[in-house]
Parts: C-alpha cells; sequence; structure tokens
C-alpha cells in the first residue's frame, strides 16, 4: 500500500531489529542507508549508526527505529526489507529491494533498478 509521497518506506525483519537495536542502545538517532556507486554489480548498499538528525533526508520509522534514506536515492530502495541473516559463524544484514533485478552473489550490491 502506497503511502504520502507514494512512498512504501522501508521495513525491518523481526531479526534485524534485534541487532539493530542491540547496536543503537539507546545512545543513537537510528540508522542511515547510504547507496554508493561501488560494488560488483553497480550500487552497494551501506548502513550506519547515526548520532544526530540529517536534513536532506527522508525518515521512516519502523518498529520505533529511525531509518534515514537521502531523498534523491529513496527511489532506488523504496519498498525494501532490512534483513539480518545467521549462517552459521557468518552473520550480516541483507536488503531484500523489490526494485533491484539483478543482484550479486552476497547480495550487498544490485543493479537494473526499476523505477
Amino acid at each position: 500500500m502506497k503511502k504520502k509521497n507514494n512512498l512504501i518506506g522501508i521495513t525491518i525483519s523481526k531479526k534485524a531489529e534485534k541487532q539493530i537495536k542491540n547496536l543503537l542502545n539507546n545512545k543513537f538517532q537510528g540508522i542511515k542507508i547510504d547507496i554508493k556507486y561501488s560494488g560488483c554489480m553497480g550500487f552497494k548498499y551501506k548502513l550506519n549508526i547515526i548520532e544526530k538528525i540529517y536534513k536532506n533526508y527522508i525518515v521512516f520509522n519502523n518498529k520505533n527505529i529511525n531509518i534515514y534514506v537521502k531523498k534523491n536515492k529513496i527511489h532506488l530502495i523504496d519498498g525494501m526489507e532490512i534483513d539480518f541473516v545467521e549462517d552459521g559463524l557468518n552473520k550480516k544484514f541483507c536488503f531484500n529491494n523489490p526494485k533491484a533485478k539483478i543482484t550479486c552473489g552476497c547480495g550487498s550490491s544490485f543493479n537494473n533498478v526499476t523505477i
């Protein structure tokens, strides 16, 4: 379902919620998702914990976590879910992006975004 400004937003799975809240530790404002021209497929996700509120960002709140995304990049990831996967000793955030047509094997970069 579309929300205001025709944006769906960014969601967080239960596992990612637990991990992000542990990282935030009630000391930080939320997380920031950046999209960089990098990685083997062209675009790469960058997830950071932030201490201050950023201007020129859209803020989504999911499960009481503020998620900041640059206004000029939201079209690349609107509707995405952040997940956290544990496979043996390997632990990582995964990005389930419905706008990415092609993702690399590790899931950290993507390309051929449908707008």
